[in-house]
């Protein structure tokens, strides 16, 4: 119990070392909610971040964590799926989009087609079976890791012992990767379904799926799309960090 209270501080006190570094950059969130914008601006102002973050190896450990500021959150969690998404759907800079307001049904809106697309996202990575926990939990256990400059290999599960932060080493079959994905995907899927509105479409940004084949990206959509009632949405859209994109066009009688 002492060393998960030790664990726990620790990380509370990385988290503020990188709020002061956030501050220290002077770093300003260029966008708000309910407002539109060109996609382009949103390009650039990730191009213009990425470039700082080259010069900047704090910076880049701070962007890294979701839970460092709200903003860094929100691009986590929707404005890196979004251009993402963008880039794969090929859309032009000029395509208007705005964020919408916390609880608002839709996540991002924008302008396509002389239609305005109101667009759900969320994120997906791989679910353990011997925890069964959200992927964001592993996930942030894995960047805190690499920002302590610890040499992270191997996989999840993720867990804290006296203060460090572990994982599991050994090798992992295709099959236990493919397997922990879909359990992720669904995972993803079922929380948007039980806060689904009709006529809207439903990105999943499968996290860290780079490193594996575009085959099994199209088996993990494959075998969770199959399990998911969707057809509250009129599509759904699956990407990666990577290029693997599916699109998932649904009607009623799915």
């Amino acid at each position: 119990m002492a060393s998960e209270r030790q664990g726990h501080s620790r990380i509370k006190s990385e988290l503020n070392e990188y709020r002061a570094v956030l501050q220290r950059t002077g770093l300003q969130f260029p966008f708000e909610r309910d407002k539109w914008y060109r996609l382009g601006d949103l390009q650039d102002f990730e191009e213009g971040l990425l470039d700082a973050v080259r010069k900047d190896k704090d910076l880049k450990k701070a962007l890294r964590l979701p839970q460092v500021s709200p903003w860094v959150k929100l691009r986590a969690n929707e404005l890196i799926p979004f251009v993402v998404f963008a880039e794969r759907r090929r859309l032009s800079r000029s395509t208007d989009f705005r964020i919408m307001p916390e609880g608002h049904h839709a996540d991002i809106e924008f302008k396509a087609d002389d239609r305005v697309v109101a667009l759900q996202i969320t994120t997906a990575g791989p679910v353990w079976p011997s925890n069964q926990r959200d992927w964001g939990y592993d996930n942030n256990l894995m960047l805190m890791k690499l920002n302590r400059g610890e040499i992270v290999c191997g996989f999840g599960p993720y867990y804290e012992d006296e203060g460090k932060i572990c994982n599991r080493q050994e090798a992992l079959s295709a099959d236990e990767v493919r397997s922990a994905y879909r359990n992720g995907v669904i995972m993803a899927l079922s929380r948007k379904i039980r806060h689904k509105v009709r006529d809207s479409e439903l990105l999943v940004y499968v996290n860290g799926f780079e490193a594996f084949p575009e085959s099994m990206f199209l088996e993990v959509v494959k075998g969770a799309v199959s399990t998911a009632f969707l057809c509250s949405f009129t599509k759904v859209h699956f990407v990666s960090g990577g290029h693997y994109y599916v699109e998932q066009s649904l009607d009623s009688s799915n």
